[in-house]
């Protein structure tokens, strides 16, 4: 049904046009929308045998068909309980499944309905399964966001900053051609990087100074406690996992926390690596404004060649920074697709 429970959705059809596909068909004027408001399959023999039924009729290309609503507990009825039951809502269908010109020709008996009802109810306990599970999807990246959001607001210069990494990490996984289920790993462990950063202290996180080595391990701590703090979570694994502790791996083996080597790092983590520190380096710190474009790809070409950063993903960063691509996903999130 649409939103305003006004009409039904076509979502899927076998045997039709295909641009019968989203069309809407009126509540009140259709079998179909008979059938959702009332939440009774109907079983027809012959359309023409039921004018009441004809006058909804538009669509049908045979006299015989089966409408069976979508809702777990719907009962069997037949075509001769049409002008006998009452106009009933529609909030617990979820669908309407038609079925006509039945293979061999001839007519859909109560046996076929009863055959067809036990399906739709089965299909209607599926789909109202996934649509909980949505919900509680839903639900779980609300609190993460949160989370990411909570620890924003004790730093004032890196306000937006999980959104960008986030966005500019999933472009250019989308670039470097990785599949969906990549991109949206990437999309979440992209979120969440720095979570850890709100186990560090908002003196050492603000400080307009150089940090002492002692606070500078400190900084160095978060995508441990990150790591720590989002393990437990159920709704994340070890791939988000994996994005979060080491965001800061180099190539070389010189980042922190683990050391990792080169052949340790997925493409994935190279991708985040070099999304935070363009966003680290473009934009304002508590000890420095954001750099320029040039000094930027200075940095990111040195990197590259250092194997610090993976030079692909650092080559790509330099062409988008120089093209200008790059300014629309500070504020735009790919669609992943």
């Amino acid at each position: 049904p649409t939103p305003d429970g006004k009409a039904l959705i076509m979502a899927a059809s076998i045997g039709t046009y295909t641009d019968s596909i989203n069309i809407t068909v009126d509540m009140e004027n259709s079998i179909s929308g008979w059938v959702a408001r009332n939440n009774l399959p109907l079983c027809v023999q012959d359309l023409e045998n039921s004018p009441e039924l004809a006058e909804l009729s538009n669509q049908l290309d045979d006299n015989s068909f089966i409408s069976v609503p979508m809702e777990p507990t719907s009962s069997i009825s037949s075509q001769d309980e049409l002008s006998s039951s009452d106009d009933q809502t529609t909030s617990r269908v979820l669908a309407v499944l038609n079925v006509n010109q039945k293979r061999g020709g001839g007519s859909f008996s109560d046996g076929d309905l009863k055959v067809l009802n036990i399906i739709a109810n089965q299909a209607a306990v599926a789909l109202a399964n996934v649509r909980l599970i949505e919900a509680i999807e839903s639900a779980n990246m609300a609190s993460l966001n949160s989370m990411a959001r909570v620890l924003e607001a004790k730093d004032q210069y890196t306000h937006g900053h999980s959104e960008r990494v986030r966005n500019y990490a999933v472009m250019a996984a989308q670039r470097m051609g990785l599949s969906k289920e990549d991109q949206e790993t990437i999309w979440l462990g992209a979120m969440l990087h720095d979570v850890g950063k709100i186990g560090v202290s908002d003196a050492i996180l603000n400080k307009t100074d150089k940090l002492t080595d002692e606070e500078w391990d400190q900084i160095k701590l978060h995508p441990v406690i990150g790591y720590d703090v989002l393990k437990p979570v159920a709704y994340l694994n070890s791939e988000h996992l994996a994005l979060i502790r080491s965001h800061h791996e180099r190539l070389d083996g010189s980042g922190y926390p683990d050391g990792l080597a080169e052949e340790e790092q997925d493409t994935r983590v190279r991708i985040l690596a070099v999304a935070d520190t363009y966003d680290a380096m473009s934009g304002d710190r508590a000890y420095r404004k954001g750099l320029p474009p040039e000094v930027i790809i200075e940095e990111l070409e040195y990197c590259g060649k250092s194997k610090k950063l993976d030079p692909v993903v650092a080559e790509l960063f330099i062409k988008l920074i120089q093209s200008g691509e790059i300014y629309h996903y500070a504020e735009n999130p790919p669609v992943i697709e």
